[in-house]
């Protein structure tokens, strides 16, 4: 076997061991971008409809941004430290919902409902982070939001389509 042979067995061998390392990093991309589980939420409203009157009395929001937070969520905790939530917060009245304490959320003065397992339940919501728009009670959208920027373009679309008509009322507990 001369030198030239051997050095294109040895590219070949590297050729597939990058083949292989590309294919573990492709499917912990996949992993990470689509979590295992159910992977649609599965709500019990949908766009257009009321809430349910269990979660309007619960929340005591007409208008505003719903923001579902679980307790061990990585994202949750990376979007609690996020500048853009904040000014999100003040302009578009985000209030944070989550089944247990808020901390996280309360230290950056962004209005929380905390212990309110009732209105996961009542509304289905399985997965976070995850934001429901409301205006008058009535649901414009929803979408799971694992970043700030994807809090932003599901806050803003709303707003585009809603057009004047959307004002977030600070009408919460």
């Amino acid at each position: 076997m001369t030198v030239v042979e051997s050095a294109l067995i040895l590219a070949w061998l590297a050729i597939v061991l990058l083949a292989f390392a590309m294919a573990g990093l492709v499917r912990q991309l996949h992993s990470l971008v689509h979590p295992p589980g159910n992977l649609q939420p599965q709500q019990s409203v949908s766009p257009g409809e009321a809430l349910p009157s269990a979660a309007q009395q619960r929340l005591g929001l007409r208008t505003g941004i719903l923001l579902f937070v679980g307790r061990n969520c990585t994202l949750c905790t990376q979007l609690a430290n996020d500048p853009h939530v904040l000014a999100l917060a003040e302009r578009l009245g985000l209030v944070v919902v989550t089944r247990t304490k808020a901390e996280d959320w309360k230290t950056r003065q962004i209005p929380t409902i905390e212990d309110a397992s009732d209105v996961f339940d009542a509304l289905g919501i399985r997965l976070t982070p995850f934001a429901i728009a409301v205006q008058d009670s009535r649901v414009l959208g929803m979408s799971r939001v694992p970043t700030a920027r994807e809090l932003e373009i599901f806050s803003t679309t709303v707003v585009r389509e809603e057009g004047s008509s959307w004002s977030a009322s600070h009408d919460h507990r």
